[in-house]
């Protein structure tokens, strides 16, 4: 049974399914030599880098360095007979907040200490975004098992804010170059 198939713009009736697949495979093949040639050459640069900052001694009141486990339980919120998943239950609200809100908050404290760095220089500031990642690395925080596709949301926001908070600070030489390899690792 053939169908119409809409390729390249143009509709052909001579195209049965399998045609249409290959069809795709072989232009897709014929495309990655092309974006591999466009590739840059030097590895991708975060928009922070080459920007240095004149390290001050700032004060700055770093919070304590949190730990965070391995392992991430918490579930959604939605309830659960509503297959558009839009309508809030509740208790499960407060269940997903008391399980999920202490990892978020020392992603935004992170993402505060690297940001504070940016915005006046402190070198504790720095050192506080740089010792919480490191530690976070060392101990591989939210690196296992994720109970639920809402744990899975958690950790990517979590590692994604520290990943952008790393970016601000890597420059500032506060990692040796172990430290450096255990970070890159574990993100």
């Amino acid at each position: 049974m053939n169908k119409s198939v809409q390729l390249c713009g143009c509709t052909h009736d001579s195209f049965a399914k399998p045609a249409k697949y290959a069809f795709s495979l072989a232009v897709l093949a014929a495309a990655v030599p092309v974006f591999a040639a466009a590739a840059p050459a030097q590895p991708l640069r975060s928009p922070w880098d080459g920007k240095p900052v004149a390290i001050t001694k700032a004060a700055y009141s770093c919070p304590a360095i949190a730990h965070i486990a391995r392992d991430l339980v918490t579930d959604g919120f939605y309830r659960l007979d509503d297959p558009t998943h839009s309508i809030i239950d509740p208790v499960r609200q407060e269940a997903y907040r008391k399980s999920s809100d202490g990892v978020k908050a020392v992603g935004m404290a992170i993402v505060k200490a690297a940001d504070d760095y940016r915005t006046t220089c402190s070198r504790g500031a720095a050192q506080c975004a740089m010792t919480q990642i490191l530690t976070l690395a060392q101990e591989n925080s939210l690196a296992d098992k994720m109970s639920s596709n809402q744990a899975y949301y958690v950790q990517g926001w979590v590692a994604g804010a520290v990943a952008i908070a790393y970016l601000k600070i890597r420059e500032a030489g506060f990692a040796t170059p172990q430290e450096t390899e255990t970070i890159a690792k574990w993100m």
